[in-house]
């Protein structure tokens, strides 16, 4: 009689475990929004390898900045990176209008992006604003940017100086 309602039991706590790991899981998981607004924040870290880690790692994945460069591949997209950040310190780093299409594995990403920077050569500090989109790939339940483009806005100053 006790093994049967051991029998009887073990579905049961299956199924309440499964379902409680799920939605652990599904809590864990970001929104593309979620993961954009931390791509974001990471600009404010200057740190070449976390903001690098928002990147699939793939010799197929292409940016393309709004000051006209392309780096195509996850070697040239650390490279820049990390570059940058031997010249030019960033801040208030900031994402506005996020809109945001799911099309099954892939995200579809746009945003107003709005940072300041510092280049350390001469001191100079200036406000960018830029139009950024960002497709998305969903890689063993993680999002990872797969092509990046930003570009100026139309009636938007992209670099303004600021005067301190």
């Amino acid at each position: 009689m006790l093994h049967r309602k051991i029998l009887l039991a073990l579905p049961l706590v299956a199924f309440l475990t499964t379902t409680v790991f799920a939605h652990e899981s599904e809590q864990q998981k970001k929104s593309p929004r979620e993961f954009i607004a931390d791509w974001v924040t990471t600009f404010n870290k200057n740190n070449p390898a976390l903001q690098t880690a928002f990147y699939e790692q793939s010799e197929e994945i292409e940016v393309l900045v709004s000051s006209g460069f392309r780096h195509q591949g996850y070697k040239a997209v650390q490279k820049a990176y990390t570059e940058d950040q031997k010249n030019l310190h960033y801040y208030d780093s900031e994402a506005r209008n996020i809109s945001t299409r799911v099309l099954d594995d892939t995200a579809l990403v746009t945003f107003e992006h709005l940072f300041k920077i510092q280049f350390l050569e001469d001191d100079s500090r200036w406000q960018i604003h830029i139009r950024t989109t960002s497709v998305l790939r969903n890689i063993k339940g993680e999002w990872k940017i797969v092509l990046e483009h930003s570009s100026s806005i139309r009636g938007v100053e992209r670099m303004i100086p600021i005067e301190e």
